[in-house]
């Protein structure tokens, strides 16, 4: 079958599937007739918010990756800050009180740079097969989507645990 063929390059894919598309549009402006713009338009919207749902997912799995790595450290250090914080005020020293802080720090910044290293990997990984290819709009605009949706998530998990710290005892 010619579609299995090895000697069709990706010119011909592009070729194939823009004549697809002009034969679709003019059938759909035939049977459509004075519709066809509103149909298009639904489609269109349609069309772009499976494209930015399909940019979600691709952030969101290595996100959540990269979270993974991470989350039995970030369990301990609340776990720890939680239990820390049941222990009745009259045991509770100033020693105690900054050495907790500073383990939270030191953690924080554990985490915060693991979380960060996990997910650059994640991220080149994902775009490994695309370094090669030449810097056009498309590929930038690819990025530009999977960077700022992982950014959203990244603040997300945020919004959830800052809550968390801020409420601790200590402060």
């Amino acid at each position: 079958m010619i579609l299995f063929n090895n000697q069709f390059n990706k010119k011909t894919y592009q070729i194939i599937a823009s004549v697809t598309i002009a034969v679709i549009l003019i059938l759909g402006f035939l049977v459509l007739g004075n519709y066809f713009s509103e149909v298009m338009l639904i489609v269109s919207f349609i069309v772009f918010g499976i494209l930015l749902l399909f940019f979600t997912i691709a952030a969101g799995l290595a996100v959540l990756k990269a979270l993974f790595y991470v989350a039995a450290e970030i369990s301990l250090l609340i776990y720890l800050s939680k239990s820390y914080c049941e222990v009745p005020a009259s045991k509770l020293t100033l020693a105690s009180n900054n050495a907790l802080k500073s383990l939270l720090v030191v953690g924080g910044l554990y985490i915060v740079i693991s979380f960060g290293k996990s997910l650059i990997d994640k991220v080149k990984s994902d775009y490994k097969n695309i370094e090669s290819e030449k810097w056009s709009w498309e590929k930038v605009t690819t990025v530009a989507f999977y960077l700022l949706f992982a950014f959203l998530i990244v603040w997300q998990i945020y919004r959830v645990i800052g809550p968390i710290i801020v409420n601790l005892c200590i402060y």
